[in-house]
């Protein structure tokens, strides 16, 4: 089962919902058009509601700003959902949090600087500098071994990839006994 970190009663209008994200990417994998791919994960109350892997529409320049790329992808499906829960009455703790497993991506988004090769990139870095202006956004790095993100652009090995499709899937899902009875429950 999916289980969230917070629990709510459905009644009190204080409760704060929590949305969080974690963002990472190749660089130039696909052989013939350099193109990169993104991977992403959005969380409400440590659940994941959507996770994503997709081939970037084009040719970044450096690690950093594939990892951009990656995390404004990951940072828009966040503020989407954070505005269709405002709209039902209900709030948000801020700061959201993005985690990311690139220092230079998480030091682009907190400082104002933009460097020569990420230029390109500029008005998606302005654009999560915005959110973060307004209170609504952290960025924190989080290493590779730990970004469950990893599973959406990564090619992993078993256990790797046991331990992070849980957090997607629900603990015991993958294991053969839990497994069987969550097949059987769902022929009923």
């Amino acid at each position: 089962m999916i289980h969230p970190n917070k629990r709510w009663d459905g009644v009190g209008r204080n409760y704060l919902l929590e949305i969080t994200g974690e963002s990472d990417s190749t660089f130039a994998s696909d052989p013939v058009t350099k193109r990169s791919v993104s991977g992403w994960s959005a969380k409400l109350n440590g659940v994941s509601y959507i996770r994503k892997s997709k081939m970037q529409k084009f040719v970044t320049l450096s690690v950093t700003e594939t990892e951009c790329v990656a995390a404004t992808s990951c940072v828009r499906d966040m503020i989407y959902v954070k505005h269709f829960i405002e709209s039902l009455g209900l709030r948000i703790k801020y700061p959201m949090t993005l985690y990311m497993d690139n220092q230079g991506g998480v030091d682009n988004f907190n400082n104002w600087s933009i460097a020569g090769n990420t230029r390109a990139v500029s008005v998606r870095f302005c654009y999560i500098r915005e959110l973060k202006e307004k209170g609504w956004l952290d960025i924190k790095w989080k290493s590779g071994g730990s970004n469950s993100a990893d599973l959406f652009t990564n090619n992993l090995d078993g256990i790797t990839f046991n331990k992070r499709a849980k957090i997607y899937m629900g603990f015991g899902f993958l294991s053969g006994d839990d497994f069987t009875a969550q097949e059987e429950e769902c022929r009923e």
